[in-house]
């Protein structure tokens, strides 16, 4: 389907996935000076550098190149790159700000009739909705999303929120239609190709089993997504995985480990500059030392992880991580699994 985006779209499809976004990167850096002060091609290396996890550089790239695309008066690259912004803002915990830049872009999409782009701003908003715990809102949403994504073709876009959607129904209880829309991911992640897509919702069924204490299968889908996870070139997904295999092995009894390995997270995810992991790794290694005994520094990052939550609007997680913590006996919660946004 041919949109007001396609040009930025040929060009960011070229590079899509591991070695890809370093090529990007590096083709970037070659350029002469007046090449890498186009527009497009910052739009693209800040692209790859926020899915290599370089957040800073590709803030400072997409702010630079919608000053360029506001010069030129391009409604198209202006429209990208408030969306790019969006998303950064939203894994630095910015989140009211994020919801603005979703908000900007999706009207301008309306205005330009990139039909699109729109379902793309709808999963990112659906994502904004799901953190702050508006059940009905993020549901609506992310059907609304799949709808308009399966109508225009969008293969990833559709992978992503479906499995977006059975992360929340999964939280809401609703098991059945939590495992449909997982299984629905995957087909779409299938029929795309990509690794790190098929990785990532091969994670969100390792998180589904998790909750049904399915733990053989939930490290057998770890295991499978690991090569995929390896070569992907997305720290954060990496991040995801070894959250998800912080909380195997705190549900399996492995303590001792599972207070190493949250540990980790928590400082991988800081240098990645990601809000949200670093409260759901506080939380996670809150829980493992409670359980190994180390009430001190137990409380000591529950409070940190509580003020995370705190500040980025996470009522949801916050009282999930607040009943679980006064809960004795229970399973650990499933605490916020990855949510994939639509940054393209």
């Amino acid at each position: 389907m041919t949109t007001p985006r396609t040009g930025l779209d040929e060009q960011l499809g070229r590079y899509y996935d591991a070695a890809g976004f370093v090529e990007a990167t590096a083709r970037y850096r070659s350029l002469s000076a007046a090449e890498a002060n186009q527009p497009a091609n910052q739009f693209v290396a800040a692209s790859a550098a926020v899915r290599l996890g370089d957040l800073a550089t590709g803030s400072d790239l997409a702010e630079r190149s919608l000053a360029a695309f506001h010069r030129q008066g391009d409604p198209v690259g202006i429209m990208c790159a408030t969306n790019l912004l969006g998303a950064i803002d939203f894994e630095q915990g910015r989140i009211d700000r994020a919801s603005h830049r979703f908000e900007a872009a999706q009207e301008m999409a309306r205005r330009l009739g990139d039909t699109a782009m729109v379902a793309r701003t709808i999963n990112n908003l659906a994502n904004i909705a799901h953190l702050r715990g508006q059940s009905s809102r993020s549901l609506h949403l992310y059907r609304r999303a799949i709808a308009a994504m399966t109508a225009t073709g969008d293969i990833v876009g559709a992978a992503e929120t479906w499995h977006n959607l059975s992360l929340r129904l999964r939280q809401l209880g609703a098991f059945r239609d939590a495992a449909h829309a997982a299984e629905r991911a995957l087909d779409f992640a299938g029929r795309s190709g990509r690794p790190s897509l098929i990785a990532l919702c091969q994670l969100g069924r390792a998180d589904m089993r998790l909750e049904h204490e399915d733990f053989e299968g939930a490290r057998g889908d770890l295991i499978e997504a690991e090569p995929l996870v390896r070569c992907s070139a997305d720290p954060f997904l990496g991040l995801e995985a070894r959250r998800l295999s912080a909380l195997l092995t705190l549900r399996t009894g492995l303590v001792s480990q599972a207070v190493v390995e949250a540990t980790v997270l928590v400082t991988a995810a800081a240098r990645a500059h990601s809000a949200l992991l670093v409260a759901e790794g506080t939380a996670i290694l809150a829980l493992a030392l409670k359980a190994a005994g180390d009430v001190g520094a137990a409380e000591r990052e529950r409070a940190k992880a509580i003020a995370s939550f705190v500040r980025l609007g996470a009522s949801d997680l916050k009282d999930r991580f607040e009943i679980e913590w006064d809960d004795e006996t229970g399973p650990l919660p499933d605490l916020a699994p990855s949510r994939r946004l639509a940054d393209g």
